[in-house]
């Protein structure tokens, strides 16, 4: 389940909490800044490891492409690169799972 509010047209926070089976509760919150139509960025958390991760990107059209970094406690730093095409302008849409 999950729950987003859009504070102003910049400004986007979330929280999704995730119940799996023989699994504890996870929460995984996040907050989307909008620079422009085209630059964002946003940083999150996972509460099932205290793991928090952040993405900037770029959207033109129906291409984005995001570079994102998270921070594992066992696994250390891991850098990312995301490319979605036919995304649109919903750049919120996609976030939560940004990491």
């Amino acid at each position: 389940m999950a729950v987003g509010y859009e504070a102003t047209d910049e400004v986007y926070f979330a929280i999704e909490m995730i119940k799996e089976e023989d699994r504890h509760f996870n929460a995984n919150a996040v907050i989307h800044y909008a620079f422009s139509k085209s630059f964002f960025a946003g940083l999150g958390i996972l509460s099932s490891t205290a793991s928090p991760y952040g993405w900037a990107g770029w959207a033109w059209k129906d291409l984005r492409i995001d570079i994102t970094v998270s921070h594992h406690p066992q696994l250390g730093f891991t850098p990312g690169i995301k490319l979605l095409f036919g995304c649109g302008q919903n750049r919120k849409e996609d976030d939560s799972h940004g990491h």
